[in-house]
Parts: C-alpha cells; sequence; structure tokens
C-alpha cells in the first residue's frame, strides 16, 4: 500500500495507468475502481470518471456514492441534478462517510466555473 495523494497533486498519466492496471488485477476491488474514477475526474475525463465512479458506488462504496453527488451536484460530465447529487450523498451518508454528511448539509448546486 501507498500513502495517499491529495486530489490536486495526483499526477493523471501515471494515476489512471496505475489504476488500470490495479484494476485488471484485481477486478473486483471498489476501491481500485473508485481511485481510477478520481484520476480520470482530476484529468478532467468526466465520462471515464462517471463510468469508474458509478462502478464502484453501485457496489456500495461510500467514496465513490459521494463523488457522483458531487458531479451531479456541479454538472461535472453530467447534467446538473440536485436531487441526483442528494441520492448519492445520501447513501454515503448512510454508511457513516463523513465528507457525504457534510457534502449533504452544504448542498448548493452552483456550477462551478
Amino acid at each position: 500500500m501507498v500513502p495517499g495523494v491529495q486530489t490536486a497533486q495526483i499526477d493523471t498519466r501515471r494515476a489512471i495507468a496505475a489504476c488500470i492496471e490495479a484494476v485488471d488485477l484485481f477486478p473486483a476491488e471498489l476501491r481500485f475502481q473508485f481511485q481510477l474514477g478520481r484520476a480520470y475526474r482530476q484529468a478532467g475525463q468526466y465520462d471515464e470518471a462517471f463510468r469508474w465512479y458509478s462502478a464502484a458506488a453501485n457496489g456500495g462504496y461510500a467514496g465513490a456514492q459521494n463523488s457522483l453527488g458531487v458531479m451531479y451536484s456541479r454538472g461535472e460530465g453530467v447534467s446538473q441534478d440536485c436531487d441526483e447529487a442528494a441520492k448519492w450523498m445520501g447513501r454515503a451518508a448512510a454508511q457513516g462517510y463523513a465528507v457525504a454528511i457534510s457534502n449533504l448539509r452544504t448542498l448548493r448546486c452552483v456550477r462551478v466555473v
């Protein structure tokens, strides 16, 4: 296991390659799917981010559920939809995911430019 990296510090090219390798080796590991989505999102590749976040979120991974909610709240690669944002953040919050609980409390669907 390697130490985590703040999102803004991700070397997206290297992260995407490493995460693809991890997903290929461990296709059922939801955390790796989430991390791949995170790397794609940081690279601005929202379709791929949505694909991998969705895979992990539908498997019950709270971080991916929250991240889908954030994408919906900001309209990143999807139509902005506060109801969908709240749904996904709510699923993560129900698992005790602290970031999602905070996001739900402050949810404002304001487009970030």
